[in-house]
């Protein structure tokens, strides 16, 4: 994996159930709790099947130039260049979670005692591990960046622990409805039970902002300074009514269309005539005239799963008087 993204899975891997995203490796984990590694691992050519001894891989994490590797009878198998020591802190057949991002790597024991360690060469002290806490009892999920730890536990809430002037720290504290949750270089993600998802970056970003609004999302994912969700496909939904509009000649006028689903493009047409460069929400028509301006508008609501038309508007346009 290099440092535009790109990267060459291998060839011939299937029945993957998992994958995790290192800085610069990736690492799959297949059905038969076999582990595939590629990229820039910090492994120098050592076979990963070779290192777990035969046991059967059931999650990983990967980091910079480390991968983390829960087996299925509660080991801990530290793969790479790096060694964070957690192997050798935490109990033999103890370890029930692991987590990984940059050069941070944590793992949770079946007795809730929680281990966030640091690539030793970097950085003396993180906030993410100075202000660790020592148990997480009920956390089903927990992630990690250099600044902000986050557990999800059972019942949807959040555990952060985070430097105070994290912008969207009380935000994170708050969630009551949480599915699952991500890290990256300085955010962390939560996608919510609702399908929405939450962002909140150490830098001070408290959402998400793509091209379209983020709904019926069912996995999501970071590493880096990268995040991706995984959205449900359905015929975008139109969530707002036609209106008559009079409009003044000369006047400034927008129109505008709710619509929910996932990956939303659109294609805004007066009459039937494609209003080309017109693809957000919002349609503003400046310096409105009788002769042009006049009409039906309908706005093309489009994403994988299909596309509907709605009729927003006519728009009557009333001469100077």
């Amino acid at each position: 994996m290099n440092r535009e993204g790109r990267t060459s899975v291998p060839v011939g891997l299937t029945e993957v159930q998992s994958v995790a995203a290192g800085t610069y490796h990736g690492v799959a984990v297949t059905r038969k709790g076999s582990v595939a590694i590629w990229g820039n691992s910090g492994l120098r050519g050592l076979d990963p099947e070779i290192q777990l001894s035969g046991k059967t891989a059931v999650a990983a994490a990967a980091g910079m130039w480390f991968t983390l590797v829960l087996t299925s009878d509660g080991d801990l198998i530290e793969l790479g260049f790096y060694s964070l020591g957690i192997s050798r802190e935490i109990p033999a057949r103890r370890t029930r979670l692991v987590a990984a991002s940059g050069v941070v790597g944590a793992a949770l024991a079946d007795d809730g005692r929680l281990f966030v360690r640091k690539v030793p060469e970097y950085i003396p002290e993180l906030p993410v591990v100075t202000n660790a806490p020592l148990r997480l009892p009920q956390a089903i999920q927990i992630a990690v960046n250099e600044q902000v730890g986050c557990a999800l536990n059972g019942d949807g809430t959040l555990q952060v622990w985070a430097p105070p002037e994290l912008v969207g720290n009380e935000l994170l504290a708050s969630v009551t409805n949480g599915a699952a949750i991500a890290a990256g270089e300085s955010a962390i993600l939560v996608l919510r039970k609702d399908g929405s998802v939450l962002h909140v970056g150490a830098g001070g970003s408290s959402h998400l902002e793509p091209s379209y609004e983020l709904r019926d999302v069912v996995a999501i994912s970071a590493s880096g300074r990268t995040a991706a969700a995984i959205g449900r496909s359905r015929t975008p939904r139109i969530e707002s009514g036609h209106e008559t509009r009079l409009v003044p000649q000369w006047q400034t006028e927008k129109l505008s269309v709710e619509a929910s689903g996932f990956g939303l493009n659109f294609l805004w047409y007066h009459g039937d005539r494609a209003l080309f460069g017109e693809t957000n929400a919002t349609l503003i028509l400046p310096a409105v005239r009788q002769e042009t301006s006049s009409g039906d508008y309908f706005v093309r609501v489009s994403n994988p799963a299909g596309a509907t038309t709605h009729h927003v508007a006519t728009v009557q346009v009333s001469p100077q008087t």
